[in-house]
């Protein structure tokens, strides 16, 4: 978790607020080290010097406190991530900027993006979790295909008549996916980054056929 949303963002709670705001938090450092499976509540608690109950005050099962863990790191991503497109940027630009700040968060906050990579794994044993699994799909790749729309206006993209925006948008964020399941967990920043750099560039312009 950005301990500069965690700082920002406590200053003015309740004791209440900053209970719970240190059980997401502890959650995440959690999760992200032992896994969803092999993280109990009471791991939870002890980490946050809490009783197990007092923790079950605040998230009643370990999937409702999964799933506001996976909401709170949802906003830190698109916090971080639309940081650093502006608003001058065209619709291709921001499309690239999307996807590299999407790696680089993952690189920066691995706790927080093994997040993400839970909730799939999750959703293999869990309906209600193979939901918000789609819908969170759905949602990235909704931001994706608003960028793709937004360069196709501009006339910088082509893309092949048989193939649809929203089609390419799903190839586009199952890429991200991929790329983040396949570097991050194990994978030094400054020895993966130009290469995976370079990849993105590559791929997306091919897919789109982009030209200046």
């Amino acid at each position: 978790m950005s301990k500069k949303g965690i700082s920002n963002s406590s200053d003015k709670l309740t004791k209440g607020e900053k209970t719970r705001l240190l059980i997401l938090s502890k959650s995440i450092e959690l999760f992200g080290t032992h896994g969803y499976f092999n993280t109990s509540m009471q791991m939870i608690a002890s980490e946050c010097d809490l009783s197990q109950g007092a923790v079950m005050q605040h998230f009643p099962s370990k999937n409702k406190l999964l799933e506001t863990v996976r909401k709170f790191v949802s906003n830190s991503n698109h916090d971080f991530v639309d940081s650093q497109i502006s608003i001058s940027d065209d619709g291709y630009t921001s499309l690239i900027k999307h996807i590299k700040n999407n790696f680089q968060w993952a690189l920066k906050f691995k706790s927080e993006a093994s997040i993400i990579i839970i909730i799939y794994e999750h959703a293999f044993f869990d309906s209600e979790f193979k939901e918000i699994a789609n819908a969170a799909f759905r949602l990235g790749t909704e931001r994706i295909l608003r960028y793709i729309l937004a360069a196709q206006r501009e006339k910088s993209i082509q893309i092949e008549k048989n193939v649809s925006s929203e089609q390419i948008a799903l190839i586009i964020h199952e890429f991200l996916v991929g790329l983040i399941i396949k570097n991050v967990p194990q994978t030094d920043k400054k020895k993966i980054w130009p290469e995976i750099e370079e990849r993105i560039t590559f791929t997306l312009s091919k897919l789109l056929n982009y030209s200046n």
